[in-house]
């Protein structure tokens, strides 16, 4: 206790003098709620576990993805899959996400791709199965598309 309490003091010395905090009324104070550098999160009544602004942001953008893609926002919610998969590129919930995007937007031969990317690194993933039936789904439809548009240059 006399560590963190040691911690937070210097935190809230150096953060009072840095224009990088943020404060639960919103403007500079002395009970920061985060710190823009490598944050450790502390609040009003006391320390909270440190916390990493890269995992913070990760969490967010992660429950930003979910709630654009529930409201049928697939577009904004592809681009935020995309940030996250480059800030993580091995996020095999992310590559996942980015195929069923792709898919909902109809942009089927991507889908796929990443469909099959996913099921090679996790076969035995929970979701491989769902993920399996969207790649015959997509692959159906890649093939339908072909052949609509072979048919319009034909006639």
């Amino acid at each position: 206790d006399d560590i963190a309490a040691e911690v937070n003091s210097r935190m809230i010395n150096s953060m009072d003098s840095s224009s990088n905090s943020l404060t639960a009324s919103g403007g500079r104070g002395t009970c920061p709620v985060l710190a823009l550098a490598d944050a450790v999160v502390y609040g009003k009544y006391g320390g909270l576990a440190p916390v990493r602004m890269r995992v913070l942001l990760q969490q967010l953008l992660a429950d930003m993805k979910l709630s654009l893609q529930m409201s049928g926002r697939q577009e904004e919610a592809l681009a935020v899959v995309r940030y996250l998969r480059a800030t993580d590129p091995f996020s095999l919930p992310d590559l996942r996400d980015e195929a069923l995007a792709l898919a909902s937007m109809q942009q089927y031969e991507q889908s796929a791709q990443l469909c099959k990317e996913y099921l090679a690194v996790a076969p035995g993933a929970p979701d491989a199965g769902m993920v399996g039936e969207v790649l015959l789904q997509v692959q159906l439809a890649a093939e339908v598309a072909r052949a609509r548009a072979r048919k319009q240059q034909q006639g």
